[in-house]
């Protein structure tokens, strides 16, 4: 795209009232191949104004344009080697809050912030109620670097953020880079380092010892507000009463009982511009952090869900594709939970770390299906799905998966039983979203596993069965070039020979809502191929979203929860089968 430097100041009279500004247009193909930051075109494939942000092509709309995910949040992971620094990369940004947590030992959470700064007196505990650098000891974020943090350690050792061959998980959010400002908004002045376009600010402040009032730079109402005493010892209060409506509702980091009430500590719910504290959270001389959170379209999500008791569980719709998902029970005591798109890869993220301990990853219990738009429990454990129990929920985005393409949707495989684990089949040539897999020279049956459901569960297409996990894995992981099985002699039995078919689908499900029952969907619309996982009601003329760009030509239904044949339906067939009942129905469609 050519550039032209405007020497007739006539030619660009915006005073003009009957006439425009023509910028240079094309289709999205023909974006400038080596853009600069700030360029501006139209886009014909969009009809939009679009501009170069440095790393993305945004798109100019009436309603406020979504902040980039990874611009803004980030999880890092990095394995200690006990130096006395260590400097983390790859966050993608200047981080401001950074909370660290070893994943292979036990020791505590620390988080930090560009406001108070790096260094052994500024280091947290979520996990603890202790004051600010009373575990400084045991290691610290030092410095805020451009692309991550460097960790430091203190008099005694590092083990908090870099022990020797300790793995670790940091979780990055972006402020202003450090910069702070004085907020007189409340009768308290504040200091307060703000990221509007994010949703997130960091507030200090010196309590009074009176009811009084902060101001926290949002400019929008804040969903989630956690405040900690620095200078002495008190829990970790996050109030979510901008949640439950309720003035001063809240729970505790370091804790794991449900919803306390204090409308001492919070005298007015959260406003757009003021936290309204008092009692413990205003004493006089003494110090305080606020981290605040409002919820911003297509970047953060914030709420409760109530449990259903089911590995089927409860589906969330966030309206974005999540990061980082953390959890916690809130009316009856139970630990925290947090999963993240790092450290499970994909479905179902099982890897597991708690807020309120400093308990080594847990990879079951407590796992979340991450999808387009939104989660699924995918667990029965008490922790995120206890039946008719309230769940509190926290999450950010992550950058949307691209969806999958035509080239390379379908493939065979065929290979001779080795009886060992973990045994990876590959050159697919993409990662499978479905696999039917048939023993070829010995009596094993027919075994279709899919990335709804994930592993292990599996249904048989020469069974009635419902959905089975009594075998062991048959495939455990669906793999960027393929799977993995394990030593069962239905896939990998000694000297046995197999194939499988696989099709390619959305790694990253979404929920579905275009019918009248909600269905969740994996969909490579551009090779005619779905899975779809739906709850029946019982009703007749009920219709269900596939995903499809057009109706699809075959469909095989499965009942998952019983017994009950496998129903095939053909475009070309006048006779459809009947198919709703009350259950947990499951179904593949192609389209020719």
């Amino acid at each position: 795209m050519a550039t032209t430097k405007i020497t007739n100041p006539e030619l660009f009279d915006l005073a003009s009232l009957d006439s425009a500004l023509q910028l240079p247009s094309g289709t999205t193909a023909e974006r400038p191949t080596s853009p600069s930051t700030g360029e501006w075109r139209y886009n014909t494939d969009d009809n939009a104004i679009e501009f170069y942000d440095g790393s993305f092509w945004l798109t100019i709309q009436d309603e406020e344009i979504p902040p980039v995910p990874s611009e803004n949040f980030n999880t890092v992971l990095y394995t200690g080697d006990g130096a006395s620094t260590k400097s983390i990369t790859g966050v993608g940004f200047q981080p401001d809050m950074v909370w660290i947590k070893a994943r292979t030992s036990p020791y505590s959470h620390n988080l930090q912030d560009s406001t108070r700064g790096g260094g052994t007196g500024t280091a947290l505990n979520p996990n603890l109620n202790l004051a600010a650098g009373t575990y400084g000891i045991y290691g610290f974020v030092d410095t805020f670097d451009t692309d991550g943090f460097t960790v430091g350690t203190g008099s005694s050792n590092n083990v908090h953020v870099n022990a020797n061959g300790v793995d670790y998980v940091a979780w990055c959010w972006k402020a202003k880079g450090g910069t702070t400002s004085s907020n007189t908004d409340g009768t308290i002045t504040s200091t307060v380092q703000v990221n509007t376009k994010a949703g997130f600010s960091i507030v200090e402040y010196t309590g009074t010892g009176i009811n009084s009032t902060v101001g926290h730079g949002l400019g929008a109402t804040p969903k989630i507000v956690i405040i900690k005493k620095t200078s002495t010892t008190d829990n970790w209060q996050v109030s979510i009463s901008n949640i439950t409506g309720v003035q001063g509702q809240r729970v505790f980091f370091n804790l794991i009982q449900g919803i306390s009430t204090d409308v001492n500590r919070e005298t007015a719910l959260p406003s757009s511009t003021l936290l309204s504290v008092g009692g413990q959270d205003c004493a006089g001389s003494t110090d305080y952090i606020a981290y605040c959170f409002a919820e911003k379209s297509g970047y953060s999500k914030f709420g409760t869900y109530t449990g259903n008791g089911s590995d089927n569980g409860p589906i969330i719709n966030t309206g974005f594709e999540p990061a980082f998902v953390m959890i916690k029970r809130t009316d009856s005591a139970d630990n925290w939970s947090i999963t993240d798109n790092k450290r499970t890869t994909s479905n179902p993220r099982v890897n597991a770390l708690f807020p309120n301990l400093d308990a080594v990853e847990l990879t079951s219990g407590y796992s979340v299906n991450y999808l387009s738009n939104g989660f699924q429990i995918a667990t029965s454990g008490a922790g995120v799905n206890v039946n008719g129990g309230t769940f509190l929920y926290i999450a950010f985005a992550a950058d949307p998966s691209a969806a999958p393409v035509l080239a390379d949707s379908f493939n065979q495989s065929l290979w001779t039983g080795n009886g060992g684990a973990n045994t990876e089949i590959k050159a697919v040539g993409f990662q499978p979203g479905f696999v039917w897999l048939k023993g070829i020279n010995a009596g094993w049956g027919n075994f279709l596993q899919d990335n709804i459901r994930t592993a292990p569960y599996f249904i048989s297409s020469d069974s009635s069965n419902g959905e089975a996990t009594t075998l062991p894995n048959i495939v455990s992981s669906f793999d960027t070039d393929g799977f993995t099985i394990q030593s069962n002699g239905n896939s990998n039995n000694q000297g046995s020979t197999y194939t499988a078919w696989s099709w390619k689908a959305n790694s990253i499900p979404t929920i579905n809502t275009d019918g009248t029952i909600q269905s969740v969907v994996s969909a490579n619309s551009a090779a005619g191929f779905s899975v779809v996982k739906y709850t029946g009601n019982g009703t007749a003329s009920s219709t269900i979203g596939h995903g499809l760009s057009s109706a699809p030509d075959v469909v095989f239904f499965k009942r998952l929860d019983a017994v009950e044949s496998w129903n095939v339906w053909f475009s070309s067939v006048s006779n459809k089968v009947g198919f709703f009942k009350f259950s947990t129905r499951f179904y593949y469609l192609y389209r020719t």
